[in-house]
């Protein structure tokens, strides 16, 4: 399942560049002819895809067979990732006791040459916007030696007895449903979303902590019985902080997961937050209706409210006061934005939720102190 996710997030890395996509290679050799009949266009396509997989047909890519293979958007997708889904497929049933079926040549050429032939597969040249950074962040989280090995590795949790659990939606007929038993310890007891469905948007758990806390990551265990209904396939972390005036709820980390019954652990910068809340985006379902479950949740970080560095900003602070002091020459709308924006990184030197609140106070200062300062007489400008 590792293995799987990770060729998707790869094609997905690699439809990021223009230079990667599969479209640039088999569009181009539809162009080779002005004005292609159907079957010339389709005759052109099937080369083009021939000759980066099978090399040609069954006769003559027998010793052939990926030699001229690449790495581009759609073709890993599309047709390396499904002969591994196949393959894995076989060896399910393997370990399982169960008939399996061991591909020969031409089993995989079948396959194979089904994806040449299709001449309804049509793939872009143009990338598509990805958000790299985040990107990066998932493959370190989730597929690194530290991100496999800290997967179960409860040392950091959050004391789940302090905490309550509430549901958007919950299935109410039977009691084993409930939002709090992702926080009992028993993988056993789950909560369900209702049966009957619910909107995407209601598909979340929430989990209420008795005081603040400097939040830096969700655990997520999903069910392992009963099928696997409901399992968060896709996710969206929201924290609040109800000790804060006129709080709101902030997105901290998005992503995907694998789908299997194993703990899955996300981590993002420290905040401080009294709620935290875990949306299914996506989840495993077997109808029409969406679902949503867990059998077990946890947070991690650290009680109270951790000492976050104010050297940047208490230097910025300084620097913006000494100016405002000393400096001759200020008119009167300058001199007030300077002790506005001064005021600012004060009040969020308090009230810093997070590093990045405090940095960011101190970036907005700062850009405050240059512009005035290259508007300035340097003669007037202190030490």
């Amino acid at each position: 399942e590792k293995f799987l996710s990770l060729i998707d997030l790869s094609d997905t890395l690699l439809g990021s560049q223009k230079i990667y996509q599969l479209g640039n290679w088999t569009e181009a050799a539809g162009e080779m002819v002005k004005n292609p009949d159907d079957f010339t266009s389709d005759l052109l396509d099937l080369q083009a895809k021939a000759l980066i997989t099978t090399w040609g047909s069954k006769a003559q890519s027998s010793s052939l067979n990926d030699y001229s293979n690449r790495q581009w958007a759609g073709l890993t997708k599309d047709y390396y990732k499904v002969r591994w889904q196949m393959f894995f497929d076989e060896c399910e049933k393997q370990l399982k006791g169960e008939a399996y079926k061991t591909f020969s040549a031409d089993d995989w050429f079948e396959f194979e040459y089904a994806w040449v032939r299709n001449s309804e597969l049509h793939y872009e040249r143009d990338p598509q916007t990805v958000d790299l950074k985040a990107l990066a962040s998932e493959v370190i989280s989730s597929y690194s030696v530290k991100g496999l090995n800290e997967q179960e590795d409860d040392s950091r949790d959050l004391d789940p007895e302090r905490m309550h659990a509430a549901a958007g939606s919950s299935e109410t007929s039977q009691e084993d449903n409930r939002p709090e038993n992702v926080l009992d310890g028993m993988p056993g007891t789950i909560w369900h979303s209702s049966w009957n469905g619910a909107s995407r948007e209601d598909l979340w758990i929430e989990l209420s902590l008795d005081a603040p806390a400097m939040v830096d990551g969700l655990r997520y265990q999903p069910r392992s019985s009963g099928g696997q209904n409901g399992i968060i396939t896709g996710y969206r972390i929201e924290v609040l902080d109800e000790s804060e005036a006129n709080a709101s709820w902030k997105m901290v980390r998005e992503g995907n997961w694998a789908l299997s019954s194993k703990w899955k652990q996300v981590s993002f910068e420290p905040v401080k937050a009294t709620r935290v809340r875990l949306y299914a985006t996506a989840s495993k379902t077997t109808d029409a209706n969406n679902y949503a479950s867990a059998a077990e949740i946890r947070l991690t970080g650290e009680w109270g409210q951790s000492v976050l560095n104010t050297d940047l900003l208490d230097l910025a602070i300084t620097k913006a006061e000494s100016l405002h002091e000393k400096a001759a020459g200020f008119d009167v709308k300058s001199s007030a934005a300077l002790k506005t924006a001064i005021d600012a990184a004060k009040t969020a030197k308090e009230t810093a939720a997070s590093q990045s609140d405090l940095d960011a106070a101190a970036r907005e200062l700062h850009d405050v102190l240059l512009s005035l300062r290259l508007n300035m007489d340097p003669k007037q400008i202190p030490a």
